[in-house]
């Protein structure tokens, strides 16, 4: 084979390709750059030269290749300082402070040649009447206590030591005993009661004096005597406790004279009843319903009810009131007699209609034979064979709604036709050919029908219940007065009970007149439809006078002037336990009472028919009497400029609000418990005052309303110690729809929160406790009103 230059070529590019002696051959260019820190290589005929790799992804190492070895030196972080900690950290020298903290904020926290120091804060403010402390790294100055929690004493610190000065309470007046209660100086007067109400008690120059009460009134009717220190002048007993006589004392002498009851009625039996004159009407009921029964002169006269029908052919009867008219019985049980009563006389006709003297078939069922035997019973006997008696099945009586309507009679009879109905009862009789009957004006009684046809009759009866009519009488009450109050009208009934009562003033059964003036008429209704009665009367209502005894109230005195309201009749004070009037018949009569109390006085007015009372109650005090009143808790709040004020005071005392300094408008400032609203930011201070009335002393106490601005810390420590340990601003929760945000120094968010409540504690939004330092936060509170700053994290 011929080797040309061409078929050398082995298409590799990092081969010399060459003919020796015709033979191909291919020797690799050579690369070697003679450096061991490079890894050699021919690349499409090119020599390529790759450093070897030392990198060992340390950024804090510097990397090197010495004779193909690869070596690798620490990057240099020593700062040459003992209080730090040198590292490196992504290559850069990171020197990280000591700690030296203590977790103590009362001590200040230094490094000294690598060693913590730890100074304590001074807190001395060379004041020995304070106890000094450092409280969360501020100085807290500690008043000493004196107080000996005696308020009594005056107390103080002199030079660390508590001094007690009583307080001074002698007003200089023998005739009080000295003291000092709670604070305040109490003046008690010389006990001069000689426990007898009786005496006018004294004190002169510490000296106890008793001078009896004058209670001579020189009237004889009355018993003279003193009451609990009241001049008590009883008048002289003359009541009998009969209450149907006019009691009145003459000249001392008890005189009883019979209430005057008699109404000239001889059929009335008068009697005084209570003091009121009752006018019963005589009984003249004999129980007898059959009977009218009346009181004539005072007789009682029982006349029969007229039963009689002008009807010799009946037997009339009064049956419970009502009466009965029974047919005389004319039946000789003669069916060859037709029977009848004439004038009250059974007359009985002989029947013979074919005049052959003798009573057959033929006469009593003319036209038939009598001597066809026509029921096959082997008897030629004319009526029966053709002739059935009258049998009544059913007799009905349909009773009206009440007595005076018409009642239905209706009868079903089987039997030979035509037949022949006599119906009779309670004040009627009748007779036709048909089987029902309408009859006016029924009563209760028996009825009866009889039913006849040629050949016999049938006799039914029935009774029939009529509901009697109601009487609707009552008896209407003299006149009476606006202010009796609400009367039972269903004891006025006379008549049948159970009905229903109308007219002005009318509910249900009572009668209400304090609406009424003059003249109303009231009606009484019994039963219902057309079975029901009705009566109706005027009643007189007059005017009743209105008392009003004025308002009750306190004095501190034993002395009030009362304040009646003066009406157009005449009025009168009384004191259902103790009171001297100067004159009981004065609206505005000053009354007088021996001792300190509660005591209720009546103003009663009336013109001698109508009356009205009213009651009013005066406390008297003694004027020296200490008043207790506490304006309640002094209170420390966020934002808000309203709050509730609880106070209280002594039962019975007058009270009032006021505003020291600051400001606040009260809801009632005369309740001890009020709302106030409009407080200024910081100090409101409030007054309340408290007395019994004219003539008293009064009593105060003051009350505290802090109002505290929004205020944003600039640090807070969330070391866990109890202390600080969260980022709390105060009146945040004024705003509930606050947006807060925070951010660290490179502008990255580490808090969003809506509604935020005092309760981050230094972690970030991955839950994660970020690092001490300074961040900066964003505080919408609304829309308009927004704040910012910086706040700084140390644990």
């Amino acid at each position: 084979m011929t080797v040309t230059p061409d078929n050398v070529d082995d298409n590799d590019a990092c081969t010399i390709d060459a003919c020796v002696n015709g033979v191909a051959v291919h020797t690799p260019i050579n690369v070697d750059d003679n450096d061991a820190c490079t890894i050699d290589a021919c690349v499409n005929g090119v020599a390529v030269h790759t450093p070897v790799d030392v990198d060992d992804n340390d950024a804090c190492t510097l990397d090197a290749c010495v004779n193909g070895v690869a070596v690798h030196t620490p990057v240099d972080v020593d700062d040459n300082d003992a209080c730090t900690i040198d590292a490196c950290v992504n290559g850069v020298a990171v020197h990280t402070p000591v700690n030296v903290d203590d977790n103590d904020a009362c001590t200040i926290d230094a490094c000294v040649n690598g060693v913590a120091v730890h100074t304590p804060v001074d807190v001395d403010d060379n004041d020995a009447c304070t106890i000094d402390a450092c409280v969360n790294g501020v100085a807290v100055h500690t008043p000493v206590d004196v107080d000996d929690n005696d308020a009594c004493t005056i107390d103080a610190c002199v030079n660390g030591v508590a001094v007690h000065t009583p307080v001074d309470v002698d007003d200089n007046d023998a005739c009080t005993i000295d003291a000092c209660v709670n604070g305040v100086a109490v003046h008690t007067p010389v006990d001069v009661d000689d426990n007898d109400a009786c005496t006018i008690d004294a004190c002169v120059n510490g000296v106890a004096v008793h001078t009896p009460v004058d209670v001579d009134d020189n009237d004889a009717c009355t018993i003279d005597a003193c009451v609990n220190g009241v001049a008590v002048h009883t008048p002289v007993d003359v009541d009998d406790n009969d209450a149907c006589t006019l009691d009145a004392c003459v000249n001392g002498v008890a005189v009883h004279t019979p209430v005057d009851v008699d109404d000239n009625d001889a059929c009335t039996i008068d009697a005084c009843v209570n003091g009121v004159a009752v006018h019963t009407p005589v009984d003249v009921d004999d129980n007898d319903a059959c009977t009218i029964d009346a009181c004539v002169n005072g007789v009682a006269v029982h006349t029969p009810v007229d039963v009689d029908d002008n009807d010799a052919c009946t037997i009339d009867a009064c049956v419970n009131g009502v009466a009965v008219h029974t047919p005389v019985d004319v039946d000789d049980n003669d069916a060859c007699t037709i029977d009848a009563c004439v004038n009250g006389v059974a007359v009985h006709t002989f029947q013979d209609t074919d005049n052959d003297g003798v009573c057959d078939a033929t006469d009593i069922c003319p036209g038939f034979d009598d001597n066809v035997d026509t029921d096959s019973d082997g008897i030629p006997d004319g009526c029966d064979d053709i002739c059935s008696t009258p049998i009544i099945s059913e007799f009905t009586a349909t009773a009206p709604l009440c007595q005076g309507g018409s009642a239905q009679l209706e009868t079903t009879v089987t039997g030979t036709a035509p037949f022949y109905f006599t119906w009779s009862g309670p004040g009627f009789n009748q007779s036709g050919t048909t089987n029902s009957l309408t009859v006016e004006g029924a009563s209760t009684g028996t009825y009866q029908v009889i039913v006849t046809n040629a050949c016999g009759d049938d006799t039914a009866t029935v009774n029939m219940l009529v509901t009697p009519l109601p009487i609707a009488t009552w008896n209407p009450p003299a006149i009476l007065c606006s202010g009796n109050g609400t009367m039972n009208l269903d004891s006025l009934v006379t008549g049948t009970t159970g009905g229903t009562w109308s007219g002005v003033g009318v509910i249900g059964a009572s009668f209400d007149p304090s609406s009424i003036q003059g003249t109303t008429v009231i009606t009484y209704t019994v039963g219902t439809g057309v079975c029901s009665a009705t009566e109706a009367h005027s009643i007189v209502v007059n005017q009743s006078p209105i008392a009003f005894a004025g308002d009750d109230d306190e004095v501190c005195a034993l002395s009030y002037a009362l304040q009646a309201v003066i009406s157009t009749v005449p009025g009168t004070w009384s004191a259902p336990v103790v009171g001297v009037f100067t004159d009981a018949s004065s609206a505005t009569s000053t009354v007088t009472v021996i001792d300190n109390g509660s005591y209720p006085f009546v103003w009663t007015v009336g013109d001698g028919q109508c009356f009205s009372s009213d009651t009013v109650i005066i406390s008297f005090h003694d004027p020296g009497t200490p008043l207790w009143v506490d304006a309640g808790e002094d209170q420390d709040i966020d934002v808000f400029t309203s709050t509730q004020l609880d106070g209280a005071a002594a039962s019975g005392l007058d009270v009032l609000w006021s505003v020291v300094s600051g400001n606040g408008i009260f809801s009632n400032a005369n309740d001890t418990s009020t709302q106030v609203v409009d407080l200024a930011v910081g100090e409101n201070v409030f007054v309340l005052s408290a007395t019994f009335g004219q003539g008293c002393a009064q009593s105060t106490d003051t009350v505290l309303i802090t109002v505290n601005d929004i205020f944003i810390p600039q640090g807070f420590s969330p070391n866990g110690d109890g202390v600080n340990d969260s980022f709390r601003i105060t009146g945040i929760n004024a705003f509930p729809g606050n947006d807060l945000k925070v951010f660290n120094r490179w502008g990255q968010e580490v808090v969003g929160q809506s509604g935020y409540a005092n309760d981050w504690k230094g972690s970030g939004s991955n839950g994660q406790d970020l690092p001490d330092d300074t961040y900066f936060y964003v505080l919408n509170l609304t829309p308009e009103r927004t704040y910012n700053g910086f706040v700084v994290i140390k644990r």
